[in-house]
């Protein structure tokens, strides 16, 4: 797993992840959002760097320029509502992801069991064929 927001982690990261955790400033939903649209599309860019690539010949003016790019797109998925700031940032770097969405919430009433497990209602989902492909869960 990678973990760029540990507190050693990336400083631009940290910058945006700062307000996020501030008891005072968190409550601003629209600079919410917008950050965590930010990390999702500045951690997709690190994680692109474990994805599978390719090398791909294109046309430019100036002649043929071999890239290395991205072998196959990852699925995003997330749980709705939670992870959609954050799945809008990734999908600027992946733009042709397939994604799934799951609605998950906590099952009312009842806290954890003995392991600390919480109960979670998975109340639906969409899905899409995963056998062979690198699956990103955006949370």
């Amino acid at each position: 797993m990678l973990n760029i927001l540990d507190e050693h982690g990336h400083p631009a990261l940290g910058s945006l992840l700062a307000p996020l955790r501030h008891r005072e400033k968190q409550s601003n939903r629209g600079s919410f959002r917008r950050n965590m649209a930010l990390i999702g599309t500045l951690m997709a860019y690190e994680i692109g760097r474990t994805l599978e690539g390719r090398e791909e010949c294109v046309p430019t003016p100036l002649g043929e320029r071999s890239l290395r790019c991205l072998r196959d797109y990852p699925i995003l998925a997330t749980a709705l509502r939670v992870g959609l700031p954050f799945l809008q940032g990734m999908l600027e770097v992946f733009p042709e992801s397939d994604t799934m969405f799951f609605g998950a919430a906590r099952v009312e009433g009842r806290g954890p069991d003995g392991e600390g497990r919480i109960p979670v209602d998975l109340s639906y989902e969409a899905v899409t064929e995963t056998a062979g492909r690198t699956v990103l869960f955006v949370d």
